[in-house]
């Protein structure tokens, strides 16, 4: 699992890991069933999710990321601690 951390252009930091599910495929909305990437505000504020995950996500300079970071959507509920 790659782990990347960024700015966005409002300069709060972010931090995002690709997620890939290892449970049976129908307990996962159809569109995340490949897996996706989460974005997480480092004040634990925000969750934001974005499937399916992009090829080279994890070499791709920040402003792609944060490109990719605008298109993800907003995760509802509480949030947790990224992996480490």
């Amino acid at each position: 699992m790659a782990h990347r951390t960024l700015s966005d252009g409002a300069g709060r930091a972010w931090e995002v890991w690709d997620t890939v599910p290892t449970g049976p495929r129908h307990m996962v909305h159809p569109e995340f069933a490949d897996g996706w990437l989460t974005f997480q505000a480092t004040d634990g504020a925000e969750k934001r999710r974005l499937a399916p995950i992009p090829v080279g996500w994890a070499g791709a300079p920040d402003a792609e990321l944060a490109a990719l970071l605008a298109r993800a959507r907003p995760v509802r509920g509480p949030s947790a601690p990224p992996p480490r």
